[in-house]
C-alpha cells in the first residue's frame, strides 16, 4: 500500500470557507458548485498548477434551506433544489431563473424533492413520497408514475432521499434503507434492494452494478443488479463516515476505480474488480463530504458541523488535486 497516489501532482485549486456543503464539479470539469451556509456558489477551476486560487464567479443567498444542486449539460445552467420550492432551472452567467419544475406531493402541496437526475438534455426524473415524476425541460410539463413494488404499498409521506440512473434503470433510495429499481421503459417498480445500514444517501450505476451509500454506514454496498438477491461480498469499500451528513464517493469514467473521503481527511482509491485498496493520501484537515473524479483530477471538499470548539485554521476547504 502506497502513502499516496501513484504520481500525486501538486495542489492545483483551493477555495476556503466557513463550512462546505457537498461540492459537485461541472461535466467538463472546470467548475464546481456548492453551498455555503444557504449560499449556493460556483467556483472555476484554474487550468494552470501555478494557479492556486478557485475563483468565485456567482454567489447568492437562498431564502429557504438548500436541498441541492447540479449541473446541468454545460456549465452555463444549472438546477437548484430549495425547499417548498419548485425545481428551478438558472443560468450561471447572470443567475436569472430560466425555468420552473413544480412537484406536489399527494395533498397537491409544492414540495421540494430532496434529489433528481437528468435524462439526456430533454427530461429530469425526480420522485417524492411514493411517486416517480418525470418533467418535460421545455414545457415543464409533468408525467407521474406510482413507485409500489407487487402487494406492498408504499406510504405517500415516505421520505426519497437518493435517485440514480443509467439507460433503461432508475435507483430509488429512502431513508428506511429501501432501494427500489424502477424501469423506465415500462414505468413501472421492478426490483426492491434491502439491508442496508442506514438511511440511503447516494446512487450510483457503472456497468452491471449498482454502489450505495449509506449514513452512518462504513462501508458502501455494491450490487450485481444481474442477481439482486445479495449485496457482492467481496467488494467491501470501507469508510469512516460517523455523521449523518451526505458524504459523496465517485466511480472513474470507466467504472474499474472508487474513490471516497474519510473523516480524517483521508481519500481512499478501491478497485472495483476485487475491492482492494489501491492508494490512499491525507487531503484535508476536516472530514472529506465529497469526492469527484475527472480525468486525471480529484476534486474534494470538506466540512461538517462541530458542536465542541475545534482547532482547524484552514477550515473547510475545496481542493483540485492532479496525478497523471
Amino acid at each position: 500500500m502506497s502513502e499516496l497516489m501513484p504520481n500525486l501532482g501538486c495542489e492545483v485549486g483551493c477555495a476556503k470557507e466557513e463550512f462546505f456543503t457537498p461540492a459537485k464539479l461541472s461535466y467538463d470539469g472546470n467548475k464546481v458548485i456548492t453551498s455555503v451556509n444557504g449560499e449556493i456558489k460556483t467556483f472555476k477551476i484554474p487550468k494552470e498548477k501555478s494557479e492556486l486560487k478557485m475563483t468565485n464567479e456567482i454567489s447568492y443567498r437562498e431564502k429557504e434551506t438548500i436541498y441541492d444542486y447540479y449541473w446541468y449539460s454545460d456549465t452555463s445552467k444549472y438546477f437548484s433544489i430549495i425547499k417548498d420550492h419548485p425545481i428551478l432551472l438558472h443560468s450561471a452567467i447572470n443567475n436569472k431563473i430560466l425555468m420552473k419544475y413544480t412537484v406536489q406531493n399527494h395533498l397537491c402541496e409544492v414540495r421540494a424533492p430532496l434529489s433528481l437526475i437528468l435524462e439526456g438534455d430533454w427530461g429530469i426524473y425526480t420522485a417524492l413520497g411514493n411517486t416517480v415524476k418525470y418533467f418535460d425541460l421545455e414545457t415543464s410539463l409533468c408525467y407521474s408514475f406510482p413507485l409500489s413494488v407487487d402487494e406492498l404499498r408504499i406510504s405517500p409521506k415516505c421520505i426519497i432521499s437518493a435517485i440514480g440512473g443509467k439507460e433503461d434503470l432508475i435507483a430509488i433510495g429512502n431513508y428506511s434503507k429501501t432501494v427500489y429499481l424502477f424501469s423506465k421503459d415500462s414505468c413501472k417498480t421492478i426490483g426492491i434492494l434491502e439491508g442496508h445500514q442506514g438511511g440511503i444517501i447516494q446512487c450510483e450505476f457503472r456497468d452491471n452494478y449498482l454502489y450505495i451509500g449509506c449514513r452512518k454506514q462504513n462501508s458502501i454496498a455494491a450490487w450485481d443488479l444481474r442477481n439482486i438477491s445479495y449485496p457482492v461480498n467481496i467488494l467491501n469499500f470501507y469508510r469512516q463516515h460517523e455523521s449523518n451528513q451526505r458524504i459523496l464517493f465517485d466511480l472513474n469514467e470507466n467504472g474499474l476505480e472508487l474513490a471516497v473521503g474519510n473523516g480524517d481527511g483521508s481519500i481512499y482509491k478501491y478497485s472495483t474488480v476485487d475491492g482492494s485498496l489501491l492508494n490512499y493520501f491525507m487531503g484535508h484537515f476536516d472530514a472529506i463530504n465529497s469526492v469527484q473524479v475527472f480525468g486525471n483530477r480529484i476534486v474534494t471538499s470538506s466540512g461538517q458541523r462541530h458542536y465542541e470548539e475545534v482547532e482547524n485554521p484552514w477550515g473547510s476547504l475545496i481542493r483540485v488535486w492532479s496525478y497523471e
